[in-house]
């Protein structure tokens, strides 16, 4: 695989993202893509490259084709504390695996730093690279979009304290209305019939993309 796109630019940071339609459309974080002058992302060990403009403000991608094989995204019912979630995503490019990895935790809380409504605390452990990744809910549905983790070094200078896995997602009703906003075909999971980490696990690794940012 090259390291710089067809223009030029270098390699600048790297995340992750889903398919969220079978047209191919793919959802990510604002701040993984902000900036980027091309985004190359890999699915299914395929490549494609796409030019953005520096101001970009929709972390919405599009791959060349059609996919088989796309993410169902929660509905109406609203998540719970205590729900299981699984993370799928591709944390710290260049230093483990080229493959996905996959976590499991659970929602922890139904806000974010500040009492952020617009975000899950969730302790599926996550790492730079996340960012983008689906935490998906016990049926396998898309239920938010992983931000960030909290800073561990800031957070033990103030406290003394080693925080252990405390993630932050997008709450998912934001996700969707994002996708409404934008007129994107996804469809909305509709069984809430609870399957085994390898099977969400299994579905995932099909519609999960990495993502790399080069400036």
């Amino acid at each position: 695989m090259t390291s710089r796109p067809p223009g030029g630019e270098r390699l600048s940071s790297g995340g992750s993202g889903f398919i969220v339609s079978r047209a191919g459309d793919v959802l990510t974080n604002h701040h993984v893509v902000d900036g980027c002058r091309e985004v190359r992302m890999l699915h299914n060990g395929h490549q494609s490259w796409r030019p953005l403009s520096r101001r970009t403000r929709q972390p919405i991608l599009r791959l060349p084709e059609p996919v088989a094989d796309s993410a169902l995204v929660r509905g109406d019912n609203p998540i719970k504390p205590g729900e299981a979630v699984v993370v799928v995503g591709f944390p710290l490019q260049g230093l483990l695996s080229s493959q996905a990895s996959v976590t499991a935790g659970i929602i922890s809380r139904l806000a974010g730093p500040r009492d952020d409504p617009h975000q899950l605390q969730v302790t599926a452990p996550v790492q730079p690279g996340n960012s983008g990744s689906p935490p998906l809910d016990a049926s396998g549905a898309v239920a938010g979009v992983v931000v960030a983790k909290l800073n561990a070094l800031r957070f033990v200078k103030r406290t003394g304290a080693i925080p252990e896995n405390v993630n932050f997602a997008v709450n998912g009703q934001y996700a969707r209305a994002l996708l409404d906003r934008s007129g994107v075909p996804y469809q909305t999971a509709t069984a809430d019939e609870a399957l085994s980490t390898p099977a969400i696990a299994e579905r995932a690794l099909k519609f999960t993309v990495l993502v790399q940012c080069f400036r």
